[in-house]
């Protein structure tokens, strides 16, 4: 009987964890609507408290200054990364680093329709310069 339940209780797993897009990667979900979603609530969070009060740049427009200061999404992740949120660099999650530059580059309308920003797609979304 106590087989059965672990067998039942893995099974269940499994199958919760792949309609939720796999558990794993950005979050848990797979597209880019989901990866906007998050990225949104992280700047939210963690940025916008100093970038929409003037603190620091505007990331968030046309104008953004990383469209000229970085040759792409790869670029703009790893800045991101080292150096924010200004008072606790590096304390994200690589995930939420990644779904707030998407929320910026879409933000700043660079974004390629469908494309989920991360390690295998950042370096080949370019801009600026």
């Amino acid at each position: 009987m106590r087989r059965w339940l672990i067998v039942f209780t893995s099974l269940l797993m499994v199958f919760v964890l792949a309609a939720c897009g796999g558990g794993g990667g950005n979050g848990g979900g797979s597209g880019q609507a989901d990866q906007l979603a998050r990225g949104q609530e992280v700047y939210t969070a963690e940025c916008a408290e100093c970038h929409d009060q003037g603190v620091g740049p505007d990331v968030t427009s046309a104008s953004a200054p990383f469209l000229t200061d970085f040759a792409n999404a790869q670029e703009l992740f790893s800045f991101t990364h080292d150096n924010m949120p200004m008072d606790a660099p590096g304390s994200l999650t690589d995930d939420q680093y990644y779904d707030v530059v998407a929320h910026m580059l879409q933000s700043a309308g660079v974004l390629p329709a469908d494309t989920v920003v991360g390690p295998d797609t950042a370096a080949g979304i370019t801009f600026g310069q």
